[in-house]
């Protein structure tokens, strides 16, 4: 059964980088879960950071400040 409402989830992390591998596996959690919830009309925005760049993160989670 389909909502007819539309949920946005918002998903900050660090980037996954070759120094840093943690990161890619949660990644993939995340996009399965987009898959199991297609039918409910919700997206996911994902947004990452530099793990040790304050700025980074500062920028990246402005966005949903409302």
């Amino acid at each position: 059964m389909k909502s007819a409402k539309k949920y946005t989830i918002a998903v900050l992390m660090p980037e996954a980088t070759n120094d840093i591998y943690y990161w890619k596996e949660h990644l993939r959690r995340i996009q399965d879960i987009t898959v199991d919830l297609f039918p409910f009309e919700s997206e996911f925005d994902i947004f990452h950071f530099k793990q040790y760049d304050e700025d980074s993160f500062l920028q990246k989670s402005s966005f949903y400040f409302f």
